[in-house]
């Protein structure tokens, strides 16, 4: 993983190693006494051995040892000791050391946070709902579901391991009178196999070169795991009710921006909250969510009251572009958005509902 760590330099020992502390975020130690140790700490607290190591050429370049305990300080000395021989004296430029790890160490979890801001650009569930620091819900439903998973090396995971954690998952919290999660499990199903597809560099999406992660992994294959609710009649089952006319009278008044007090969501500024104009913009074009959650200002031919799709699935299964003629209430509730210029001012890449 790129991430620029904080290092300090320390005399290792045991305790040294063992009372280190989970900042949340990821930093590095530097050993007083093997040159080029490094002990690198991930945001949960689990500790990397690695040697940083600058060959005749003068470039450093990074070598991953083990991890702690199961590679123990004195053989991490000895294998960094091994490597400095075989990089700086001999110019070896694939040291034979037997202990350097076969496998990148990222885990699960240091993974979806690394991709969560490269998919946030073009995908809006994977944007943080509150501050800076703050998940996206997509991220959120992957960790609920494949907790325990999270924490170990992602190349060290199998097909069959995430199938055995999908199956086996408990709600945390009460679903409303159903007997399954198959819906979160199926969710996040969904959400995760993109980003495995993104650090293996494969599929029509991230295959290309320069589309996926910059430095590939060798990771599971999701799609051919079971998904729950494909079978679930209680997901699949037929609506019960539907809001009757009087209920809608007294929600339409509602769905407007700014959203109003007593709706609007707590956990995200005032300015940021987009949810019932975007819900209403639903209702006047009976558009799909995610239509409308990627929709952007770009799209909208105000000329001719024109909302033009780049890309709708046909019952073909193919892609194509779609124009759908807009009522005027819908162009009246886009020109009451902060995104809208009456005289093309707008940053036409930007979203409809959103910043």
């Amino acid at each position: 993983m790129s991430t620029k760590a904080n290092s300090k330099t320390k005399d290792f020992t045991d305790r040294f190693i063992q009372n280190i502390k989970p900042t949340g975020k990821r930093f590095q130690y530097t050993d007083g006494k093997c040159p080029g140790l490094k002990a690198r700490v991930s945001p949960s607290g689990r500790i990397t051995f690695a040697a940083m190591l600058r060959n005749k050429a003068g470039k450093y370049t990074t070598y991953t040892i083990g991890t702690y305990p199961e590679v123990s300080l004195k053989s991490a000395r000895a294998t960094a000791n091994e490597l400095r021989k075989e990089v700086q004296l001999l110019g070896l430029e694939k040291p034979s050391a037997p202990s350097v790890a076969k496998f990148d160490d990222i885990t699960l979890r240091e993974l979806v946070v690394e991709v969560q801001p490269v998919f946030a650009k073009n995908r809006k569930s994977w944007r943080s709902r509150g501050g800076a620091d703050s998940s996206a819900y997509t991220r959120n439903t992957i960790e609920r579901v494949f907790q325990p998973l999270l924490d170990r090396p992602v190349e060290t995971l199998t097909a069959e391991d995430f199938a055995v954690v999908a199956n086996a998952y408990k709600p945390v919290r009460p679903l409303k009178g159903k007997t399954t999660a198959n819906g979160q499990v199926s969710r996040a199903l969904s959400y995760l196999s993109p980003v495995l597809d993104w650090a293996a560099n494969r599929g029509r999406k991230f295959g290309k070169i320069g589309a996926g992660r910059p430095k590939r992994l060798n990771v599971a294959e999701l799609r051919r795991i079971h998904d729950p609710a494909s079978d679930d009649p209680t997901i699949r089952g037929k609506r019960e009710r539907v809001l009757n006319a009087e209920e809608i009278a007294a929600i339409v008044p509602l769905l407007q921006y700014p959203a109003p007090e007593k709706i609007r969501r707590r956990n995200i500024l005032p300015k940021n909250d987009f949810g019932p104009a975007a819900m209403r913009f639903l209702l006047l074009t009976l558009a799909r969510r995610e239509e409308v959650a990627n929709s952007r200002w770009q799209d909208i031919d105000f000329l001719n009251g024109v909302w033009v799709k780049p890309e709708v699935k046909a019952t073909s299964g193919e892609s194509r572009s779609q124009r759908l003629p807009l009522s005027q209430a819908a162009l009246d509730l886009l020109k009451s958005l902060p995104g809208h210029r009456p005289h093309g001012g707008a940053i036409q890449a930007r979203q409809l509902f959103g910043h």
